[in-house]
């Protein structure tokens, strides 16, 4: 008995790692993702990120930015706030680097956790990319319960997006519009 429980633990343990790694092709697939992630409580404290104005949801939900900027480039998902420029002369553009901070709900500080981001483009599923940040950083020691993962993205084509970023039991998830290079 005790064998076949660790065998299913086993099990249960690589089918959770293999979804992580896939990337789902369509904004339902990735909602359908987030609805069955595994959730934790509520750290004690909130960060100010996730009390902020920001676009977006609480809801484990992709969030479309908006044609405007209204919350000067905070995004949320679920439990994970994005801020970047998304769109206008500083926005997201096809192979080139953008500065994006990832800040999930449960503090790296605390939590030590790797922050794994998936991308697909929705328009032409073999284009994919995969990014691991393990490196979270913090604002000194007065801000250590507002620290986040900085990173430097480079989507390969322009199109449509689905970016999921994980960090333990945080997800959120993305939709971006990623402009063509200007050369």
């Amino acid at each position: 008995m005790r064998q076949l429980s660790i065998c299913a633990i086993a099990i249960l343990l690589v089918a959770q790692f293999v979804s992580a790694q896939s990337i789902p092709t369509s904004v339902q697939a990735a909602e359908a993702e987030g609805a069955a992630y595994v959730r934790s409580t509520a750290p004690a404290y909130t960060p100010t990120a996730f009390t902020s104005p920001f676009t977006g949801s609480v809801e484990r939900k992709c969030t479309v930015q908006p044609s405007t900027d209204a919350t000067n480039g905070a995004l949320r998902s679920g439990e994970i706030v994005m801020r970047t420029r998304v769109i206008g002369p500083w926005g997201l553009k096809a192979d080139r680097p953008h500065k994006i901070l990832w800040l999930p709900l449960h503090n790296p500080y605390e939590f030590r956790d790797t922050l794994l981001i998936r991308a697909v483009r929705i328009d032409n599923p073999a284009d994919t990319f995969r990014l691991s940040v393990p490196n979270w950083a913090y604002g000194g020691r007065a801000h250590m319960q507002e620290s986040g993962f900085p990173s430097e993205v480079r989507f390969p084509t322009a199109g449509s997006w689905i970016v999921i970023a994980t960090a333990g039991s945080d997800w959120g998830c993305f939709v971006l519009p990623v402009q063509p290079a200007m050369r």
